[in-house]
């Protein structure tokens, strides 16, 4: 995570396979990275957003597990 182009990507999708749509209104999605510097805890927090197709292209296709 320390480096600038990390990119990772996520689908939510029900159990019977249909994409799980949430409302942005309500439902906002970040990752939190913490670390202990002695005794000092600093926090980093990265905010998530759908990927645009040019995005989506710099991955390999997905897997169906």
């Amino acid at each position: 995570m320390g480096e600038k182009n990390v990119m990772m990507a996520f689908a939510l999708e029900y159990f019977d396979g249909g994409v799980l749509e949430l409302d942005e209104r309500y439902v906002r999605w970040v990752v939190r990275t913490w670390e202990f510097v002695g005794q000092e805890r600093t926090e980093n927090y990265y905010p998530l957003h759908p990927c645009t197709d040019e995005e989506m292209s710099n991955f390999y296709p997905a897997e169906n597990e």
